[in-house]
């Protein structure tokens, strides 16, 4: 008793307490920090895939303990576009976690926005209705409603959280740079490529550059059949920056099978 932990002598000291008969244990007096609680987001109790009692889940409660995202780390979600005043996002400027971002679907028809690439990534819809399937460029699409894809993957990834609604996101304080490469029936490889590259801070003909480059791209899409030596080239251009791309297992009912990037 009465000496610091940082002092020389508690080693000494402790060796010869342990080897003392008379003395059943002699342990430091640490400091111990209270765990992280489950956040007070009105949804998480539904967010199975975030606890640590289902194999497939992630274990965030027992990660936040550790880190709980950095505010200086950009991650970037190639999708769909996102909802700009969806009120568990927002805009970063606002107090929100959404960047600026940029829009690369370039084909009218799956656009859905009425015009071709632009710095506007928000999500118009990808509905396909029985009138679209009468354009052949829709022929083998589904039927289905907008999905709103990317405000979903966004949320999970980086949805405010602890504020009392809504879901609780991964990452609490970095911020989600929407990259939209996804428009009616899917998108794209030379969206998806250009995409790639400029949410990576990578040069992209035509587009402004990137201002705020992410260290972690989320792709939560794919397909039928072999990955293209294009996204090989792209990845290798990822790596050598030391970007992380993060890609889709494939759980998405609509995707027939999937191909992993690498």
């Amino acid at each position: 008793a009465g000496i610091a932990l940082g002092d020389s002598r508690t080693a000494q000291l402790l060796a010869r307490l342990r080897a003392d008969p008379a003395v059943e244990y002699a342990a430091l007096d640490r400091r111990r920090y209270p765990h992280a609680t489950s956040p007070n987001d009105s949804l998480f109790g539904n967010q199975w895939y975030l606890g640590n009692t289902v194999a497939a889940a992630v274990n965030a409660i027992d990660a936040w303990d550790r880190e709980l995202g950095s505010s200086g780390v950009v991650v970037a979600v190639l999708d769909t576009g996102v909802l700009y005043d969806h009120p568990d996002l927002g805009r970063g400027d606002l107090g929100g976690k959404l960047l600026p971002g940029y829009d690369f679907v370039s084909a009218a028809h799956m656009s859905n926005d009425g015009d071709a690439r632009d710095a506007n990534p928000s999500d118009p819809g990808d509905w396909v209705n029985l009138g679209d399937k009468s354009d052949t460029q829709f022929t083998n699409c589904n039927v289905i409603s907008s999905s709103w894809h990317g405000t979903r993957v966004a949320g999970m990834v980086g949805a405010r959280t602890n504020n009392g609604a809504g879901i609780a996101g991964l990452n609490w304080n970095s911020f989600i740079l929407p990259v939209r490469v996804l428009g009616k029936c899917g998108g794209s490889d030379s969206d998806i490529l250009a995409g790639l590259r400029w949410a990576a801070g990578l040069p992209v003909p035509g587009v402004p550059a990137n201002p705020t480059p992410a260290r972690i791209l989320n792709a939560s899409f794919g397909s039928g059949g072999a990955c293209e030596p294009s996204y090989r080239d792209v990845i290798a251009e990822l790596t050598e920056r030391k970007v992380l791309l993060v890609i889709s297992a494939g759980n998405v009912p609509w995707v027939p099978s999937i191909w992993s990037f690498a």
